[in-house]
């Protein structure tokens, strides 16, 4: 556990949850080594928390730059 009492790796569930995704797509984007994950066994992955964080916000934001101004 993490200094505040939250864990440090999520499973599969969780970390889709956390970046919004179903688990299919999350594990496809796994597969494509897009999302980073940790292999316990053939059937089992953990995700960490930290880095899956950062990585939502740099998807679930909005565009920049493609604002038109007319």
């Amino acid at each position: 556990m993490g200094n505040n009492g939250e864990t440090l790796y999520l499973n599969t569930q969780e970390a889709a949850q956390t970046l919004r995704y179903s688990t299919a797509t999350l594990l496809k984007l796994v597969a494509q080594g897009r999302v980073p994950a940790i292999r316990l066994s053939a059937r089992k992955l953990i995700f960490s928390r930290s880095e899956l964080e950062a990585l939502a916000k740099t998807i679930h934001q909005p565009p920049t730059g493609t604002a038109s101004s007319s």
